[in-house]
């Protein structure tokens, strides 16, 4: 998934959605680490769970989750207003 406004697209890139799984916490583990290498190590969706965010600090971390959240916002209003994303 990719925001589609500006300001995401710079800041926060590809995020990607994983789906848990607690039969098998290691491969559960490495996907959430593969997910975060292909997202540029700023987010990571875990269906059903939310979102997480890293940074070097917590004020990196904390704007790196806000992004995401006001770029699926964003989203969400597009697709309600059927607009083509």
């Amino acid at each position: 998934m990719q925001p589609i406004d500006n300001l995401g697209k710079d800041n926060i890139g590809k995020v990607i959605i994983v789906d848990p799984d607690d039969e098998n916490p290691r491969e559960y583990l490495r996907q959430v680490a593969e997910a975060l290498n292909q997202g540029g190590m700023r987010c990571v969706v875990i269906r059903g769970n939310g979102a997480y965010a890293v940074g070097a600090d917590l004020d990196q971390a904390w704007a790196n989750a806000a992004m995401l959240e006001h770029s699926m916002k964003i989203v969400m209003l597009a697709r309600q207003a059927n607009l083509k994303i």
